[in-house]
């Protein structure tokens, strides 16, 4: 079995770019405070956005922007997941309706556009799936639970992996298909032993947060083979983020602090431990506005296409307010698709992709991206 984030498509080459650094604060998820805390990208504290216990928030765990700009967080005290304004932390009302969530955790976006929820109950802990406009619940996601479920990762397949802390010291990962079935253990208890959190590198490779080892494990692109330990040196990891210079950042639940790690996993360095946090959990960048601090809400869409009018080759450019998976699309103006450009599950911030369109004659074309269960369309020209 080989986990593929970018599938290999025959007109395109990918460059994936994470938020800019200069344009954007860090928001961390502060569990015991009950609160959001907001810093700038050198580590200062710029003070709490989300206030404590504010729409009685409980023990926060995971961040994640909407395409509106606003902003969800979920409680593990809380039975819904709540929603803030994305610019003041204004508390908005509860998101998530028609289901009692039993503790929940992480979230992610799925490639049908929904929103997915994993739940640390002892009975109720299958993932939770929730209309991303609306936050009315569909269903109950997973065949079968996931105890002590955390964090989320789709491959370009549309088989999602869970991370289950277990008990601490018998943690896996599970992997369902895009049906909800379940597909087996993908990465057992042999080196993980309390598993939260993971991403996939540029070559593919499982990167595991670990809380009990305080450790980020590596597990191989091919068959998930364990290839060893790529960060150690914490007591507890839980939130993790990647910035546009691929540096690492990772909190310590125990320390509370964040450290900063460079691409190789080496170099470790106290990014901030200022603010008071307390059992830091969930990080997430918060955009801002011509460097001055003004918050800006994430936007969904196509930026540019460039150049445009274009002879052979083009540069399109998007931005996500949130992970997510997509779908990138050249089409003709009657809406046949003549080319995939890009599919599977992108980071939150901009991105670009350059595709060859010498095999295109000349003429009006469309560029259509699909994500969050929307579409966006921008029109491009071939003209030699």
């Amino acid at each position: 079995m080989q986990a593929r984030l970018h599938p290999a498509l025959a007109l395109l080459c990918l460059f994936p770019l994470l938020l800019t650094a200069q344009s954007a604060d860090i928001l961390v998820s502060s569990r015991n405070t009950n609160s959001v805390k907001r810093y700038s990208f050198d580590g200062s504290y710029l003070g709490d956005f989300i206030m404590p216990n504010a729409g009685a928030l409980t023990n926060p765990q995971d961040l994640l922007w909407l395409p509106d700009g606003s902003l969800l967080v979920t409680g593990i005290g809380n039975s819904a997941i709540k929603h803030y304004d994305g610019s003041s932390g204004t508390f908005l009302g509860n998101f998530s309706s028609g289901y009692n969530l039993d503790r929940p955790t992480k979230m992610s976006v799925g490639p049908d556009g929904a929103l997915y929820v994993s739940q640390w109950g002892s009975t109720q802990n299958k993932i939770a799936r929730f209309n991303l406009q609306t936050g009315v619940f569909i269903d109950e996601f997973t065949e079968t639970g996931v105890p002590q479920g955390c964090g989320h990762y789709w491959d370009a397949d549309g088989n999602l992996y869970v991370a289950s802390f277990g008990q601490g010291t018998n943690g896996n990962v599970h992997r369902f298909a895009p049906d909800g079935s379940f597909l087996g253990i993908a990465i057992n208890s042999a080196h993980l032993q309390g598993p939260v959190g993971m991403w996939v590198d540029e070559n593919g490779d499982f990167m595991i947060t670990d809380w009990t080892l305080g450790q980020v494990l590596r597990f191989g692109a091919t068959g998930l083979a364990y290839e060893g330990v790529f960060i150690s040196g914490m007591q507890n990891i839980e939130g993790f983020l990647i910035d546009d210079g691929r540096f690492i950042y990772l909190c310590d639940w125990t320390a509370n602090l964040i450290r900063r790690f460079q691409p190789d996993g080496q170099g470790s360095q106290i990014f901030t431990s200022a603010g008071g946090m307390q059992a830091p959990n969930a990080l997430a960048f918060f955009p801002v506005a011509n460097g001055a601090g003004a918050p800006a809400a994430p936007a969904f869409g196509i930026d540019s296409i460039f150049p445009n009018p274009l002879r052979a080759t083009a540069t399109i450019r998007f931005t996500l307010p949130s992970a997510t998976s997509l779908r990138l699309d050249i089409l003709s103006t009657d809406g046949q698709v003549l080319a995939t450009l890009a599919k599977g599950h992108y980071t939150a911030g901009p991105h670009e992709v350059s595709g060859d369109f010498s095999r295109l004659p000349d003429g009006s074309y469309l560029c259509r991206l699909q994500a969050y269960g929307r579409e966006k369309v921008t029109k491009a020209v071939v003209r030699r």
